[in-house]
């Protein structure tokens, strides 16, 4: 692989440099316009990224409909639903920090570390910008202005995936709770199960493994 020439938008000052976000907006919205039947990774892999938890989704999609499962498993714990039946699946890049972007000589942008990207509702690549507002406020602030601002539905749907976002960071899912009990289960009697994350096999609620505050 290759390296990219240029400058990474990280190093540059971002009020100095305004057609740069405005190039990044008009990028995002042409990857937008690609649009798919069957959501998730080019690939049709199981989808990765900061939305997904560190554990990934663990297993791949075949409609909206099927995502909308997956994040309601969630949001059950808060008695919540989310529901995409008004959206559809656009392509979207979903890490868009600005270690992965690139100023060229010729002043165009180059977009790397396409690991998370897919066919996702919109309204996942606006959650993304909400995500780096913790890391990064200036440039997605920046950015947000930029894109087409997200409809009202979008942000009912932007607060029930922070919501999913913050219990992901708390439960752990079924099919990896069963791998850890299984794997705890095969230790030795009284082997110190030093490699094992330390969670809480006693204490599922709902089919996850909770991990405590």
């Amino acid at each position: 692989m290759g390296f990219v020439d240029g400058q990474n938008l990280a190093s540059i000052e971002l009020k100095q440099h305004s057609p740069i976000i405005k190039k990044l907006s008009a990028a995002l919205s042409h990857l937008a316009a690609h649009t798919s039947s069957i959501p998730g990774p080019v690939n049709a892999g199981s989808p990765v990224g900061y939305l997904w938890s560190e554990y990934g989704a663990r297993g791949s999609f075949k409609s909206l409909e099927d995502i909308e499962v997956w994040f309601n498993s969630r949001l059950s714990f808060d008695n919540e639903r989310l529901s995409f039946q008004e959206q559809d699946s656009r392509f979207c890049h979903l890490d868009l920090a600005r270690r992965n972007i690139i100023v060229r000589p010729d002043n165009s942008i180059s977009l790397l570390d396409w690991a998370s990207a897919g066919f996702y509702p919109r309204v996942f690549e606006y959650w993304c910008l909400t995500y780096l507002r913790c890391f990064d406020k200036v440039y997605a602030e920046y950015l947000a202005e930029a894109m087409e601002s997200p409809t009202k539905e979008d942000v009912e749907i932007l607060t029930l995936l922070n919501k999913a976002y913050r219990i992901n960071q708390h439960y752990v899912p079924p099919e990896v709770a069963e791998d850890t009990i299984m794997l705890l289960e095969s230790l030795p009697s009284g082997s110190p199960p030093q490699f094992v994350p330390a969670v809480d096999v006693a204490s599922k609620t709902g089919g996850c493994l909770f991990l405590g505050e």
